[in-house]
C-alpha cells in the first residue's frame, strides 16, 4: 500500500510540475522565435532601405556592393528600370531559380496588394512598396518585398528583394530540440527526485505503521500471557486440584497484571490520539517526593536496597499540573530502578530547582543503560535485558512516564547515575516568581 502511494505522490509531482515546466518553456520558446522573427524583419526592411537609397542616390549601381550585400545577408536583387531588368546574375545560387522567384514574388504583390513593378507608377514622389513571404518550387522559404521607385522624367525603378530564412529556420529548430532536451532531462531528473522526495515523505507513516503493528503484536502476546495462566489456573479448581486457593490467588494476580496493562495501553491510546487532558491543581513538590518515598519503603526492604531522598534545603515550591499521573510517572521510574538494582544496592529520589524548571530525579545504583539504548527503552514494548526484565514489567512505564512529562509541558532523559546505574530525570517547567503559576501544556 505505501509503495503504491509512493507511486501516485511521484507521478502526480512530476504531472503537475511537469505541465508547469513544460508550460513555461513553450512560452519562453514562443518569446524567442518572435524575437527572431522581429529581428529579421528589422533587419530585412533596413536592407531592403538601403537598395532604395542607393538606387534614389545615384545612376549606377555597385555591382561589388550589391554582391556583398547578397551574401552577407543571403539576399536575392531583383532590380528593374523602367520594367527592363538590369544584368546582375546574383552573387550565389539558391534551390529555386532567382529569375522564377523574382515572378512569384512579383505576382504574389500584383494579386495581393495591386502592386506591379513592371507597370509605371501612378504617384511620381511616393514610393510603393509591399513584403510577404514567399515558397520556392523546392520547398525553400523566402521573406519577400516588392517596392516601386518613381523618378525624374516620368523614369521609374523596382526593387524585387527577398531573403533566404533557411538559416532563421534551422536556429528555431535547434532551439526546439534544446528545450525539447532540456524538459526531457528535466523531467528525468524531476522523477528522480519526486520518487527519494516521495519516499522521505512518507517514511514516518511507514515508521509509524511499522511501530502500530509491532504494538498490536506486543501488547497481543502480553494479553495471551496472564490469559493462558488464568485459564491454566482456573482449570485447576475446576478439576477440583487439592490447592486451589493457591490457583485462585494466581488467577487475581494475573487480572491484575491485565487490569494494569490495559490501563496503559489506554492512556497511550488517549494521548496518540490527543483526547488525554491534563487535570490541573496546585501541587506541593516536596508533599509529592516523600508520598513517592513512603510508597517504596516496604519495597526497599523487600530489595534489600537502601532508599534515600534529597530535598533542597529551601522548598521546592509548588507546580501546577496533575498529581496522580506524576506520582504515576515518577512510579515507573522507581519500579525501574528497584528492578535492576542488586540486593545491597540504592535508590535515590531527589529534587532539585533550577532556573526556569524544576528537576525530580530517580537514579539507581544498577548496570545503567548502554549509551545505544538510552533512547530504545522509551520505545513501547522495549526491554534493554529480557534475560533479566521481571515478569511483572511489560515495557510500557517508561513509555507512559515520558507521554506525562510532555503532556505537562517536560521532558524525560536518561543519563548515567552517579553510582554506575542510571539516572531518569523529570523535568518540569517552573516559574523562578513562588506566586506565579505554572500551567501544564494541554
Amino acid at each position: 500500500m505505501l509503495r503504491s502511494l509512493r507511486k501516485r505522490l511521484t507521478l502526480l509531482c512530476v504531472v503537475i510540475t511537469g505541465i508547469i515546466l513544460s508550460g513555461t518553456a513553450a512560452a519562453l520558446l514562443i518569446l524567442s522565435e518572435s524575437q527572431i522573427d522581429s529581428q529579421s524583419r528589422v533587419t530585412f526592411q533596413n536592407n531592403l532601405n538601403s537598395v532604395i537609397y542607393k538606387i534614389q542616390s545615384g545612376n549606377i549601381l555597385d555591382i561589388a556592393w550589391l554582391s556583398q550585400l547578397e551574401t552577407g545577408n543571403r539576399l536575392i536583387v531583383y532590380i528593374q528600370d523602367n520594367g527592363v531588368p538590369i544584368l546582375y546574375p546574383g552573387s550565389w545560387t539558391p534551390k529555386t531559380p532567382r529569375a522564377e522567384l523574382a515572378a512569384a514574388a512579383q505576382k504574389e504583390a500584383l494579386e495581393q496588394y495591386g502592386l506591379d513593378p513592371s507597370a509605371k507608377p501612378y504617384s511620381v514622389i511616393d514610393i510603393s512598396s509591399a513584403s510577404f513571404s514567399v515558397t520556392g518550387g523546392s520547398g525553400d522559404r523566402y521573406q519577400a518585398a516588392v517596392a516601386v521607385i518613381p523618378g525624374s522624367h516620368g523614369n521609374w525603378q523596382s526593387v524585387t528583394l527577398l531573403r533566404d530564412t533557411s538559416a532563421d529556420q534551422r536556429q528555431k529548430m535547434i532551439m526546439r530540440y534544446s528545450f525539447l532536451g532540456l524538459i526531457v532531462s528535466a523531467l528525468g531528473l524531476l522523477f528522480v527526485f519526486s520518487w527519494w522526495f516521495a519516499g522521505r515523505s512518507i517514511r514516518p507513516i511507514e515508521q509509524s505503521q511499522k511501530k502500530q503493528t509491532e504494538f498490536v503484536a506486543a501488547a497481543s502476546h502480553e494479553l495471551r500471557s496472564p490469559l493462558a495462566v488464568i485459564r491454566a489456573s482456573l482449570s485447576a479448581v475446576a478439576g477440583g486440584a487439592e490447592d486451589s486457593p493457591r490457583f485462585l490467588e494466581t488467577a487475581d494476580r494475573e487480572c491484575l497484571r491485565m487490569a494494569r496493562l490495559i490501563d496503559d495501553l489506554l492512556f497511550l491510546a488517549s494521548a496518540d490520539a490527543g483526547s488525554w487532558s491534563v487535570r490541573t491543581e496546585q501541587i506541593d513538590v516536596d508533599n509529592l517526593m516523600m508520598a513517592l518515598y513512603e510508597n517504596y519503603e516496604s519495597i526497599a526492604l523487600q530489595h534489600g536496597a537502601a532508599l534515600s531522598l534529597e530535598l533542597p534545603e529551601e522548598s521546592s515550591g509548588q507546580i501546577s499540573g496533575d498529581r496522580l499521573r506524576l506520582l504515576q510517572a515518577l512510579s515507573a521510574l522507581a519500579d525501574n530502578a528497584f528492578s535492576y538494582t542488586p540486593e545491597g544496592g540504592r535508590v535515590l529520589f531527589q529534587a532539585q530547582k533550577q532556573r526556569g524548571a524544576l528537576l525530580l530525579s530517580v537514579s539507581d545504583s544498577g548496570p545503567g543503560i548502554p549509551d545505544d539504548q538510552k533512547e530504545k527503552i522509551f520505545d513501547r514494548f522495549y526491554r534493554a535485558d529480557l534475560s533479566r526484565s521481571k515478569k511483572e514489567h511489560y515495557g510500557l512505564g517508561l513509555s507512559v512516564a515520558r507521554e506525562i512529562a510532555e503532556l505537562h509541558g517536560g521532558s524525560l532523559r536518561v543519563s548515567d547515575g552517579p553510582e554506575g546505574g542510571a539516572c531518569f530525570t523529570l523535568r518540569l517547567p517552573c516559574s523562578d516568581d513562588p506566586g506565579v503559576k505554572n500551567a501544564p501544556a494541554q
